[in-house]
């Protein structure tokens, strides 16, 4: 039972790093089309 829980924390923890991650590249990619313009 514990086990699973530390499971499913780790893999919140990796989707959120991800959505993280994610949100970073649309915001240089924001600063990009920025620039460019």
């Amino acid at each position: 039972m514990e086990e699973k829980m530390t499971h499913d924390l780790s893999e919140n923890e990796t989707h959120r790093k991800t959505i993280c991650k994610k949100s970073q590249t649309k915001k240089i990619r924001l600063e990009k089309t920025r620039n460019h313009i």
